[in-house]
């Protein structure tokens, strides 16, 4: 029998068989079989409950000086969002020199600059040259999956290989809409956030436990900013260690003259999903103060300390002036007050988010915009009433 034959054949068999029943698409026996037979294992196979109960591992990287507390977590990702020029970048080499100091390995994706500027960042904050070597720094331009043939690249396989044989105590992704870019993603697009941090971040982390640290943008606004980075709410609720905000207070800048500038920050927690660094029930928002140091020499010096030993409460006539605007004008914006009271807006902020912390302003989200309305109760235990 001819090829053609045996075709026209089982053709004529189906025809005498009658119509399929498309409403039931349940696999025959048989075919069942060859399916099940000589596949690759799936996600979809049920996960064995016996075994210990294993906690969350507290945080134990990003010290606070004086301190026995840390910011971030590993085996997880954590995330620093903020403006340009307010300080992420230099946090996160922060965390990776106490990393290598003490002998651990760091990976470092840079996606926004380059390996000149990254070597001036370590050399200005005195991480001594020998332990340069302890930081695998890649600066990725090539996609690590192909979206048009739904294939991965030659780039991942890369990436793999990486960190198969890196031992990474601290990854650094700078930044998260960068690398987003290069996946031809759009951070705005929620399917499309959880898929950067499913194939990047949550693929770091399986493969080496590392604690992951996603810098990223928020918008220029303070206004609609929300509690997460600049995009769709999924970068906020994919982080499975700590968020924080970075604001600076006082800004900085290099020291081309004689003396010393110095600068200041104000790093708060808006998620910390294993509940380590807020501990406790407390209800402060700022979880440190960043110290930042320009010397003329091209040095930079940063800490990180308690806020409770560096914020002291602000001038008692510039919070007058706050607590009287917003009884003008009960549910003004965070820049409406700003503008209101004529003290440059950076003190404003401070003294702002002072009232805040001690309970005596109110912040109620609406839509895309945070309103101040004052306690009163709170204002008069504080003597500020």
């Amino acid at each position: 029998m001819s090829d053609l034959e045996r075709q026209l054949e089982e053709i004529f068999a189906k025809i005498d068989e009658g119509p399929e029943d498309v409403t039931n698409s349940t696999p025959r026996p048989e075919e069942l079989a060859k399916i099940v037979e000589g596949r690759e294992p799936s996600s979809w196979r049920p996960i064995p409950l016996e075994g210990p109960v294993e906690d969350d591992a507290p945080p134990s990287l990003l010290a606070i000086e004086g301190t026995a507390r840390h910011l971030l977590y590993p085996g997880s990702t954590n995330s620093i969002s903020g403006e340009s020029e307010s300080g992420k970048s230099l946090l996160a080499l922060v965390a990776a020199r106490e990393v290598i100091e003490r002998g651990g390995r760091v990976l470092w994706l840079d996606f926004e600059d380059t390996v000149r500027r990254f070597r001036s960042r370590l050399d200005s904050m005195s991480v001594p040259r020998e332990l340069w070597s302890s930081i695998d720094y890649i600066n990725p331009a090539h996609a690590l999956w192909n979206r048009k043939t739904n294939a991965s690249t030659g780039a991942h396989a890369d990436f793999v290989e990486l960190l198969a044989r890196g031992s990474y105590e601290l990854a650094v992704i700078d930044t998260m809409t960068g690398a987003m870019s290069v996946e031809g993603l759009d951070p705005n697009i929620g399917t499309e956030v959880e898929a950067i941090q499913r194939e990047l971040m949550g693929r770091i982390v399986k493969d080496t436990g590392a604690a992951v640290l996603v810098l990223d943008h928020v918008t220029k606004s303070s206004d609609g900013r929300g509690r997460y980075a600049i995009g769709s709410e999924r970068k906020l609720s994919g982080i499975t260690g700590a968020a924080y905000a970075i604001e600076v207070t006082k800004p900085w800048s290099r020291a081309l003259g004689g003396a010393p500038i110095h600068g200041t920050a104000l790093l708060k927690i808006t998620k910390d999903r294993p509940g380590y660094v807020r501990g406790e029930g407390s209800t402060l928002s700022t979880v440190a103060s960043i110290e930042v140091t320009a010397d003329p020499d091209g040095g930079l010096r940063l800490r990180v300390v308690d806020p409770r030993d560096t914020v002291p409460c602000p001038p008692l006539d510039l919070v007058t002036k706050i607590v009287e605007a917003l009884r003008r004008f009960p549910g003004m914006s965070k820049s409406a007050l700003e503008a209101e009271v004529d003290v440059k807006a950076t003190t404003v902020r401070v003294a702002r988010d002072w009232l805040i912390d001690q309970g005596a302003i109110v912040v109620e989200s609406r839509g895309n915009g945070n309103y101040l309305t004052l306690n009163e109760t709170r204002l008069r235990e504080l003597d500020l009433a």
